[in-house]
């Protein structure tokens, strides 16, 4: 008798020992976002009276809820700010501050509605010829803005002059993506993006030409002569890359020029509508010029381009006048017989046994006078003219 009261006492000890227990009553690790999610839990052996805590660990920090149990149940309501984010939850229900259970709740995107797709295309601006590639990445939302779970597929379509690119990607952790090339032709296209169940979104791309081919160069003009005013207009034939691509307006054209004496000039142009031009005025003096071209670093004229210029004055009369001591230089004419402009100028050297006179001056009306300084006794007289030299000696009587 003795022995089986103690053995009553014991149990019971270890009754008291044991405490309240806590079972769910869901049965459920998962759910969907968008609603409220009830939590519940069958309880043993609860002191009347007794409140509980759900302690809840998420991505945002830690959360505490508290219930009564009522007929040895407690219901917990999780708020709207923790139903609607997906994620795993982690969920403690503590009595007293002892743990009664533990259990992982995982919150899924609520894919049974029309969700949202976020896509981003970069950059829009390519070079065609298949070398160049957008990058295009997609992240599909539900209406709660929570990431599709990984798997989910996204179609994607490029459409740029008759050339279509096509392909379907699964999203992963957070997106899916897919490089798209560039063309061979130039112009416009439109890369379109779908998901089932969810929406989709277009995007402009812009295709440029490659770099530019070696190209040919032109020049036009109205006469070989070089009188000075002439504009030379030099042109390119059409810029293109190896596709037929016509190069981008504003393409920068550098058109080189030397001439006999080994001078060197640029012009620089601008392409328009695939062609580059420059006007340069003629020389003022018998030359030659070897034209070439390029476009910096990617192309250059296939072959030089040589212009030959003659002299636009041959030759024009001085005369004396000894009693004013005046040299007449003129009438100068080109070499359509017209007068050379006004302003031209000319250079005249008055030499002596000793010395050389400078007495520059200008054409007017086509023609040009110097005063002979009168200390002067014994001289002769050159005149240099568009690099036309003539000379006056009086006192071999050379008037011309």
């Amino acid at each position: 008798m003795r022995t089986l009261l103690t053995i009553l006492l014991m149990i019971g000890g270890l009754t008291a020992l044991a405490g309240p227990r806590a079972t769910p009553a869901d049965c459920t690790g998962a759910a969907v976002a968008g609603s409220y999610i009830p939590l519940s839990y069958c309880l043993e052996d609860m002191p009347q009276g007794d409140s509980l805590q759900l302690m809840i660990e998420h991505a945002f920090g830690l959360q505490i809820l508290h219930s009564v149990p009522v007929e040895n149940r407690a219901v917990f309501m999780l708020p709207l700010s923790l139903s609607r984010k997906a994620g795993v939850l982690s969920v403690q229900l503590l009595s007293r501050g002892q743990s009664l259970h533990h259990r992982t709740l995982r919150i899924l995107p609520d894919t049974s509605h029309r969700g949202a797709l976020e896509a981003y295309a970069g950059p829009k601006h390519l070079i065609t010829d298949h070398e160049d590639h957008t990058m295009v990445v997609v992240s599909l939302l539900d209406s709660m803005d929570n990431p599709y779970p990984p798997g989910a597929l996204v179609n994607y379509l490029l459409m740029a002059k008759g050339e279509v690119q096509s392909g379907e990607r699964p999203t992963g952790v957070l997106h899916s993506y897919m490089r798209m090339k560039a063309p061979v032709k130039a112009g416009y296209g439109s890369i379109t993006i779908r998901a089932d169940t969810v929406s989709h979104t277009t995007f402009r791309v812009n295709f440029y030409a490659n770099d530019p081919e070696d190209f040919r160069i032109m020049a036009e003009r109205e006469h070989g002569y070089a009188d000075d005013k002439q504009l030379i207009s030099l042109t390119t034939d059409m810029l293109q890359d190896r596709h037929g691509n016509v190069v981008g307006n504003g393409t920068i054209v550098h058109f080189l020029i030397t001439n006999s004496e080994g001078a060197r000039t640029m012009a620089v142009g601008r392409a328009t509508e695939g062609r580059a031009e420059v006007k340069m005025p003629a020389p003022a003096y018998p030359t030659t010029w070897q034209i070439r071209a390029e476009v910096p670093y990617y192309a250059t004229s296939s072959e030089d381009l040589t212009l030959d210029f003659k002299a636009s004055l041959t030759g024009y009369p001085l005369h004396y006048t000894p009693v004013t001591r005046r040299l007449t230089i003129g009438p100068v004419r080109g070499f359509t017989g017209h007068y050379l402009a006004d302003a031209t100028p000319v250079k005249v050297r008055v030499l002596t046994q000793d010395d050389t006179v400078r007495l520059d001056t200008e054409l007017r009306d086509g023609l040009a006078t110097i005063q002979i300084p009168a200390e002067i006794s014994s001289w002769r007289a050159e005149a240099e003219i568009a690099t036309v030299i003539e000379t006056f000696n009086p006192q071999a009587k050379n008037e011309r």
